[in-house]
C-alpha cells in the first residue's frame, strides 16, 4: 500500500510526489523573468554541441544544413528544494514552456523559419536548481564557401550561437566540449575536425559586448565523385585529343577529332559550373578545363597548318633546302625512318638545284621508246608540192609530225605528273614528321599541366579531431582512435 505524503500546507494532500513537487514550485514562479535574486547576478549557461551529421553544403548557395543536439545548462534558484520533504525526488522534468530559458540562437542562421527546425520537450530540472535543456536542431546556417580548390576543395563553416539580447553581464556562455560520439558520415564531405571556442563581439544595438560560443565544422570534399565525373572525363579528352596528331591527313578527319573534343571539353565544363557560386577566384577544376581548351584550341591549329602542308605538293611548291635540313634532323629525333626515294631526290636537288621540270624534244640518240625516232622539220617543207616527191610523202611527213606532237605532249604530262607525285610525296612525309613532333611536343604539355594542376591542392583527408579542445592533443594523441575506421 502506497505511502501519503503532505506538503507543507495543511490541509492539502497529494499522492504524488512529483506532483506535490510541481506545485509548490511553481506557485508562484514567474517564467517572463530572468532568475536572479538580485538584478546584479550574472548566469552563467554552460553550453554544448553534439553532432550528429552534416546534411548538405550547397556550395553555390553558400548554405550549410547540420543535425545536431544544443544542451544548455543553468541555475534558478526559484527552482530548488529540499529531497527529504517530496519523498526523496532529485529529478523533476517539466514542459520547457513552463520555466525561463536562456534566449540563446544560431546568428548565421539562414532558416526562414528558425522555430520550427527546433524540437524541445522537457527541461530536467534537479533539486539545486540545475536546468538542463535538450533541443534537438536542424540548423540552417550561411557558411563562406571557397571554391578555389575544387574538387580538392575545404571548406570552414562556423556555427556561431549568443544571446539574441542579453550581454555578457547577464548571461555569460560557458563552453562545453565539441561531441562527435554519434556522428554520422556524410557521403560528399570528410569531417576534419570539429570543435569550440569562446569570444566577445559587439551588437549595433548595444554598448555591452555579448558572449559567444563559435563551433567550427572544418570539412573535406570526398574527391572519387569529382575525379571519376570531372576529371578523369577531361584527361581522357585530352588522351583523344592527342590522337589528331597520329591520324594521316587523308583521312581528312582531324579537324573534326579536335573540334569534337573541344565540344566534349565545354559540355564537361558546363555540367560542373552548375553546382559552383560565381566568384572572383576560378576553381582548381575551371582552370584545369580552361587550359584543356587553349591545349585544344592550338592543336586545331597545328591540324590545319600541317593539313596545309600536306597538299602542298599537289600544288607545285618546292620545299626550300633549311626545311630539308631541319625535316631530315627531326625524323632522326622522333625516330621516323626517311624513305631512300626521298633521300635520293633530296640529293639530286641538292646537286642540280637549277633543274626544271621542262620537257625537252626527243633527239636521235634517244631511244627511250625502244625505236629510232626521225626529226621532222615542217619549216623545211613548207612550200609548193615540188618539194615532195609525191603526195604520199607529203601526207607521211604529216603524219609523223603528229606523232611527235603527240608524244612529246605524253612524255611532258608524264613528267609533270611524276614532278608533282615526288613533291607531294615529300611534303607528305615532312607532315608526317611535324605530325610526330607535335604529338610529342602535347603528350609533354599535356602530362605536364595535368600534373601541376591537379597536384596543386593543399589540402588532403586528415582527421584532426581532439574531444580536449583545439590545440590541446599532444603529438603523441591517437587521432584514429578517435575517430574510428575512416568513417567521418
Amino acid at each position: 500500500m502506497p505511502k501519503i505524503y503532505y506538503s507543507l500546507n495543511i490541509g492539502r494532500r497529494d499522492t504524488s510526489d512529483q506532483g506535490l513537487l510541481y506545485n509548490d514550485l511553481f506557485a508562484n514562479y514567474n517564467k517572463n523573468l530572468r532568475p536572479v535574486i538580485t538584478h546584479e547576478d550574472l548566469i552563467t549557461v554552460q553550453f554544448e554541441l553534439a553532432l550528429f551529421n552534416v546534411l548538405s553544403l550547397d556550395s553555390k548557395r553558400g548554405i550549410m544544413v547540420t543535425n545536431a543536439e544544443v544542451i544548455m545548462k543553468w541555475k534558478d534558484p526559484y527552482l530548488s528544494w529540499d529531497p527529504a520533504q517530496y519523498n526523496d525526488t532529485t529529478v523533476l522534468r517539466v514542459l520547457y514552456s513552463d520555466i525561463w530559458l536562456p534566449d540563446v540562437i544560431l546568428h548565421n542562421t539562414a532558416a526562414t523559419n528558425y522555430e520550427a527546425s527546433q524540437l524541445n520537450t522537457n527541461v530536467i530540472v534537479s533539486y539545486d536548481g540545475t536546468c538542463k535543456l535538450l533541443t534537438h536542431s536542424v540548423f540552417t546556417s550561411a557558411c563562406d564557401v571557397d571554391v578555389q580548390w575544387f574538387p580538392f576543395d575545404q571548406q570552414i563553416c562556423d556555427l556561431i550561437f549568443s544571446s539574441w539580447t542579453a550581454d555578457k553581464y547577464t548571461i555569460q556562455l560557458s563552453m562545453g566540449p565539441s561531441d562527435i560520439s554519434r556522428f554520422h558520415p556524410n557521403q560528399e564531405y570528410f569531417l576534419e575536425n570539429f570543435y569550440s571556442y569562446s569570444e566577445e563581439i559587439y551588437d549595433p544595438c548595444c554598448d555591452e559586448p555579448f558572449s559567444v560560443i563559435i563551433y567550427h565544422i572544418q570539412l573535406q570534399r570526398r574527391v572519387k565523385f569529382a575525379l571519376f565525373f570531372f576529371i578523369m572525363p577531361g584527361v581522357l579528352i585530352n588522351i583523344c585529343a592527342l590522337l589528331v596528331f597520329s591520324l594521316p591527313a587523308e583521312t581528312g578527319e582531324k579537324v573534326g577529332l579536335g573540334i569534337n573534343s573541344m565540344l566534349a571539353m565545354i559540355v564537361f565544363l558546363m555540367a560542373m559550373t552548375e553546382n559552383l557560386p560565381p566568384t572572383q577566384r576560378l576553381p582548381l577544376a575551371g582552370v584545369y578545363y580552361g587550359v584543356c581548351l587553349v591545349v585544344l584550341t592550338f592543336n586545331i591549329v597545328f591540324s590545319v597548318y600541317v593539313l596545309n602542308l600536306s597538299y602542298a605538293g599537289d600544288r607545285g611548291h618546292r620545299i626550300p633546302d633549311w626545311l630539308k635540313t631541319t625535316t631530315f634532323w627531326a625524323a632522326w629525333a622522333v625516330k621516323i625512318k626517311i624513305p631512300a626515294f626521298i633521300i635520293d631526290a633530296w640529293r639530286v636537288e641538292v646537286e642540280q638545284k637549277e633543274a626544271s621540270n621542262k620537257v625537252f624534244p626527243f633527239d636521235d640518240e634517244d631511244d627511250d621508246l625502244g625505236m629510232k625516232v626521225i626529226k621532222v622539220r615542217p619549216t623545211y617543207f613548207v612550200g609548193t608540192v615540188a618539194d615532195f616527191k609525191d603526195p604520199f610523202q607529203k601526207r607521211s611527213v604529216e603524219a609523223l609530225e603528229g606523232i611527235y606532237r603527240i608524244m612529246s605532249d605524253q612524255e611532258s604530262s608524264r613528267k609533270t605528273e611524276d614532278q608533282k607525285s615526288r613533291l607531294s610525296d615529300q611534303w607528305k612525309f615532312l607532315s608526317r614528321v611535324l605530325d610526330r613532333f607535335l604529338f610529342i611536343l602535347f603528350g609533354v604539355i599535356t602530362l605536364l599541366f595535368n600534373v601541376l594542376i591537379l597536384t596543386q591542392s593543399p589540402f588532403r583527408e586528415r582527421f584532426e579531431y581532439c574531444p580536449r579542445g583545439v590545440d590541446m592533443c599532444d603529438d603523441e594523441y591517437d587521432f584514429a582512435e578517435v575517430g574510428g575506421k575512416d568513417h567521418f
